[in-house]
């Protein structure tokens, strides 16, 4: 079985990434989806090969509750970034239910992702021996402990712009000592047993996610596009250096989270060392439910929060593009020019150019300012919504706003909207930074 889903998971990524290099639906728009869980099927078979266990073949159900719980803890963060702006979402389905589904389909390879990497790392002998001195925590210390950990929070909240990294290591503070005191799998409990082998691998596992996360999610069609203050330079695919360690906590703040939940199951964990959890007993199936319908409700909320604040443009579409006349957009589409980025496809191509020439009742300019509109829609995600917005204010093409500095066209972009109240959303300074950024790196190139 093992050797099977090994089979389907590199045959799955190889298609899928020889489908994305083709530009073909729907694995451009779906690769992040394709390449985790191909992964996440890959990592689990070699494991289950090393180890003669493995979370997805030995412990079906763990795997598949921890499907759901990674989403519901991905939307806390997702819920903070609300409020933090620190990322940001593009080229996404237009569909409510397809968009929605690939949010839960996506949100729930995080735990997966991580754990099972940890399990990979577990199964060789790396720091197998290693051995710490123990170290005792006094009801004090756990009590300062989450202190600093819910201070951590509040100031992320408080002071958004300044504290935003403290997200990345407050939940593990506020909720270790939780874990710990009510025998939860626990990383202090560990170290009072002279081990921090295990924090040592989650914290490895959340780099190596971290960088595969970010590899892929650069290659994709639908992507996240960060706009992190003071770290906008320097960018390894589109996270900034510094950003990269953030993933080292973050595992571990899975961890934590994952096992506060866990005080709450009758079950005792994903892992085949946790010991039994300390609990009063087995949750009714009125509270069961409850529970259920909670977690629902938070998911609908916050995907709902996701669609107004966090995404920014969904795939642009010829029918949508205002520089092209009604009925020669529906000659294009029925040249199967049906996306913008199909009509950015003839920029290189002086035969298909003219093809479409043949079928389409426009002259060789009015095709030139089609490529240039196409080419400032797909800009770093732009979208149609907010070409609108800059073409509005004179800046039509790649190369004017490259010219432009991020601060000014903001201030000119709201004056805008005082003037005609009631029109589309203002893009804030940050996405203008990373759209100027993006077109000077054009025009040089």
């Amino acid at each position: 079985m093992a050797a099977g889903n090994l089979f389907i998971g590199i045959l799955t990524f190889l298609c899928a990434g020889v489908m994305l290099l083709l530009d073909a639906e729907p694995f451009s728009s779906w690769f992040y989806c394709f390449a985790w869980w191909s992964y996440i099927l890959v990592i689990d078979s070699i494991v289950c090969m090393r180890t003669n266990t493995s979370l997805l073949l030995r412990r079906t159900g763990e795997f598949f509750f921890l499907l759901p719980l990674s989403v519901v803890i991905w939307l806390v963060f997702e819920a903070f970034n609300l409020l933090l702006k620190n990322w940001y979402y593009v080229n996404v389905i237009e569909i409510t239910v397809l968009r929605w589904a690939g949010y839960g389909i996506s949100f729930a390879t995080v735990l997966p992702g991580i754990f099972e990497t940890v399990e990979l790392l577990e199964s060789t002998r790396w720091l197998k021996t290693w051995k710490v001195r123990p170290q005792s925590f006094s009801a004090a210390a756990l009590t300062g402990i989450m202190l600093i950990g819910a201070a951590s929070l509040a100031l992320c909240v408080i002071f958004p712009r300044t504290c935003f990294a403290l997200l990345w290591c407050g939940f593990v503070l506020l909720l270790e000592p939780i874990n710990y005191r009510c025998g939860s799998p626990s990383l202090l409990k560990s170290w009072e047993q002279g081990s921090l082998r295990k924090p040592v691998l989650l914290m490895a596992a959340g780099l190596i996610c971290g960088i595969l996360w970010e590899f892929w999610n650069y290659w994709a069609a639908i992507k996240w596009i960060y706009t992190v203050p003071f770290f906008e330079r320097f960018k390894i695919f589109e996270m900034t250096s510094p950003g990269f360690l953030g993933f080292i906590p973050f595992a571990l703040e899975c961890y934590a989270m994952t096992g506060f939940v866990y005080l709450f199951r009758k079950k005792s964990g994903w892992e085949l060392d946790t010991g039994v959890v300390c609990r009063s007993g087995k949750i009714r199936p009125p509270a069961a439910i409850a529970v259920v319908l909670a977690a629902a409700v938070w998911c609908s909320t916050l995907f709902a929060a996701i669609d107004t604040n966090t995404v920014d443009s969904f795939r642009p579409f010829i029918r949508d593009l205002p520089a092209i006349e009604g009925m020669q957009k529906q000659c294009l589409e029925t040249c199967g020019i049906i996306l913008v980025k199909d009509l950015l496809r003839l920029e290189s191509s002086q035969l298909e150019q003219e093809k479409i020439m043949r079928c389409v009742p426009a002259s060789p300019d009015e095709l030139s300012s089609w490529l240039t509109a196409a080419d400032m829609v797909l800009l770093k995600g732009m979208g149609i919504q907010n070409y609108r917005i800059l073409s509005a204010a004179g800046i039509a093409d790649v190369k004017t706003l490259a010219a432009q500095e991020p601060g000014a066209l903001h201030r000119t972009l709201r004056n805008a909207a005082v003037k005609s109240p009631g029109s589309m959303r203002i893009p804030d300074e940050a996405k203008i930074r990373v759209w100027i950024a993006a077109a000077r790196c054009r025009v040089i190139s």
